[in-house]
């Protein structure tokens, strides 16, 4: 926008400030006299109205009293049924109070249907009681017909009811019409109407006291007021009255925007007073913004033309008639303009100088192999070389500074590294050889990075940035990682090795002492015992020399499998013959618990190609298992048969069987299902998890399969390379 036209609009602009104010106060006076001159009116038309609904609830209220006295006389006169059709009654019954069931009825209109006599009841705690007499809230008849219930109770008899039906409201409703869309609205003391123009709304009684008269009417305030209405969208102002008793409430509603046309005439002289201001003033400013832009065109000129690259134009001298400070702007512009063109020329040669070395810069910047990067003292990343770029998986340096720029913060793993690091700068001035574990922000891969870092001060030692270089050293740091890893596994291993070894030395010995020694005071070789309880504890020694015997037996193998010394020799073995010799070893303990070992072995099984040790091992273990944790009288059932092309074998027991949550814990070394300190067996939990290793050596795999309380079943499953089919 040009400086006259600016000019010309700002005057303009504050011309019309007062005037502007002024027409908005005239239109608002007028439009709020119309106001005040409406709102006695329409209180009066409300309380008017709410005057003609209180004789007629008085009415009804005696009328209603009158049918109740004559009712018990047992005759209800032919002039008092006139009177209450003509007040609007359409019928007269009693009903029980305990069953509802209408007792009897007189119906001034024949038409009318009671409806739910239950809802009427309901609706009487909330009704408004006149002189005895309860006017409910508007409700339907059994017509859909909205009507307002007046209830009374009998002492110790019916409840007597009469309907009344809107039609009194509406007439009284649609009597006040003034203007375009002026109305009333009545409603009843819930604030659901009974009367209004749109008879969707009354028929289906809606609920309008989300608008605030209603609310108002509903707390008994009588007033004038202001509000939007949903059924007309338009801003209304309206004078609202409540009938005392059964507080009905009565809106007298007008558009603010019909007072406001009544307001147009004073707004026509408004426009037209504004109008002829706007017209003085613009010619006005337009004239007055020339004669000071004239004098500053030329230096405009000028400065245009320095700006484009030609230093040293000067502006022409202002005429003698331009203001004092215009002319003294173009002389000091011109001593300006002559200085910049000298500028200009001396700094030429130093630009020059400067393309050259950075030429040279952005050569080795570019080419080297090494991250190089730029931090300033608040951690904000500023440059990055390509191979920096690079290493941070970024395509380039725009990229990488947008989305890094500010986050250098997180690029450490470990946010304590850059805090040294930085340290280490500020007081030593350099960092040689950093090594950390950073993040590549892009993949969010990390890598570990070696770095050589140095401070840069300006010519009075003050700290401007950082500058490092960023080497990758990721595969450096597996090696030796892996390589320390290999030393600690091996020195464990041997470690392990040993211990097993020494114990197994040591712990076998004195135990083959206690089981032959014990074995023969059981036998009563030497003769018999004296006293018949060292029998039993002879027989118990003997039992837990041999439960430490086997447990030795699987600590080394455990152990030969873990460290991969343990060696499969692979037999042709018949499982027909081998898993009923294997049942035997646990026939004893299964005898003693009473239970039913059944084994079903599937016709023509195939040979299977296995350790015959390791093979017994596994289904010695499983067997064991089963008898330790099924009770007394219990079943143990092993089957053996082809499955996609291997062989199975399974071990099914009707036990106490593992939870769900348990069922990866035992097939973990050391660990079983039961808690610790409330375990019923003694055992190490090496069982399951020495048979998944063997199986897992003969390339099949181990299925464990529970429910709590109901029993386990444990599947071995040897793969096909090892079923071996016999040729006829």
């Amino acid at each position: 926008m040009k400086l006259r036209t600016l000019l010309a609009l700002a005057f303009t602009i504050i011309t019309l400030l007062p005037i502007g104010a002024l027409a908005i106060w005239l239109d608002r006076s007028a439009f709020q006299k119309e106001i005040d001159a409406v709102e006695e009116k329409h209180l009066l038309l409300a309380d008017n109205i709410g005057a003609a609904l209180s004789r007629y609830s008085a009415d009804l209220t005696s009328a209603f009293k009158l049918a109740r006295l004559q009712r018990q006389n047992e005759r209800v006169s032919s002039g008092l049924l006139t009177y209450l059709r003509l007040r609007h009654v359409r019928s007269l019954f009693w009903a029980d109070p305990e069953t509802n069931a209408i007792l009897g009825r007189i119906d001034p209109d024949p038409r009318f249907k009671p409806g739910d006599v239950g809802a009427i009841l309901a609706a009487v705690p909330e009704g408004r009681v006149v002189e005895g007499v309860t006017f409910t809230g508007v409700l339907p008849d059994g017509n859909a017909e909205p009507t307002i219930f007046m209830v009374a109770r009998e002492e110790g008899g019916p409840v007597s009811i009469a309907a009344v039906e809107t039609s009194y409201f509406v007439e009284l409703q649609r009597s006040v019409k003034f203007g375009r869309r002026g109305h009333a609205a009545i409603v009843d003391h819930r604030g659901r109407l009974l009367a209004h123009p749109l008879e969707d709304w009354r028929m289906e009684m809606r609920d309008i006291t989300v608008i605030e008269p209603v609310v108002r009417m509903m707390d008994g305030e009588t007033g004038v007021l202001a509000f939007f209405s949903p059924a007309r969208k338009a801003d209304m102002v309206a004078g609202y009255s409540v009938v005392p008793g059964p507080g009905w409430g009565v809106m007298v509603v007008q558009p603010l925007f019909e007072l406001q046309e009544r307001a147009s005439s004073e707004r026509m002289i408004v426009a037209g007073i504004m109008l002829v201001t706007l017209i003085v003033s613009t010619l006005f400013s337009w004239v007055f913004s020339g004669y000071l832009t004239r004098s500053i065109l030329p230096i405009v000129e000028a400065a245009n033309a320095n700006a484009l690259g030609y230093f040293g134009i000067e502006a022409a001298k202002p005429t003698s008639l331009a203001p004092r400070e215009l002319r003294t702007l173009a002389r000091s512009f011109n001593i300006l303009a002559r200085e910049i063109k000298s500028s200009h020329e001396r700094n030429g040669k130093a630009l020059e100088s400067a393309r050259q070395a950075e030429e040279e810069y952005r050569s080795i910047f570019d080419a080297v192999a090494i991250g190089i990067y730029r931090i300033g003292m608040d951690g904000h990343l500023l440059r990055a070389n390509p191979a920096m770029v690079r290493l941070n998986g970024f395509e380039s340096e725009d990229r990488m500074l947008a989305a890094l720029g500010d986050d250098t913060t997180q690029w450490h793993v470990d946010p304590h590294r850059r805090e040294k690091f930085l340290r280490l700068l500020v007081e030593h001035g350099e960092v040689r050889n950093f090594v950390s574990e950073i993040y590549c922000h892009r993949t969010d891969r990390k890598i570990w990075v070696s770095e050589d870092a140095r401070a840069i001060h300006d010519g009075d030692g003050n700290l401007l940035y950082f500058e490092g270089t960023m080497l990758d050293i990721t595969e450096r740091k597996k090696a030796e990682e892996a390589t320390r890893r290999a030393i600690e596994a091996e020195a464990h291993n041997k470690t392990k090795s040993a211990f097993l070894a020494t114990v197994s030395h040591e712990l076998r010995t004195p135990l083959n002492a206690i089981i032959g020694f014990s074995e023969i005071m059981k036998r009563g070789t030497m003769g018999p015992i004296g006293v018949p309880r060292y029998g039993e504890y002879v027989e118990a020694i003997h039992d837990s020399g041999l439960h430490l015997l086997d447990l030795i037996d699987d600590l080394l193998d455990l152990s030969k499998i873990e460290a991969g010394k343990f060696e499969l020799h692979d037999e042709m073995l018949d499982l027909g013959t081998l898993i009923p010799r294997v049942s035997q070893n646990i026939a004893v303990g299964a005898a003693k618990k009473q239970l039913t070992l059944t084994l079903e072995l599937e016709p023509d099984l195939p040979v299977l190609r296995a350790d015959r040790r390791s093979t017994e091992r596994m289904l010695l273990n499983l067997l064991s298992n089963a008898v330790k944790f099924t009770p007394e009288g219990g079943n143990i059932a092993i089957q053996a048969f082809a499955c996609e092309g291997g062989i199975a074998v399974s071990v099914a027991d009707d036990g106490i069987g593992i939870k769900e949550a348990d069922l990866e814990k035992v097939m973990t070394p050391f660990t079983q299902a039961e808690e610790t300190l409330v375990r019923t067996q003694a055992g190490t939990g090496l069982g399951l998890p020495i048979v998944r290793s063997l199986i897992e050596m003969h390339g099949g795999a181990v299925e464990l399969r529970s429910t709590l309380g109901a029993g386990t079943t444990v599947t071995i499953r040897f793969p096909a390379g090892r079923a071996i089919r016999q040729v006829a």
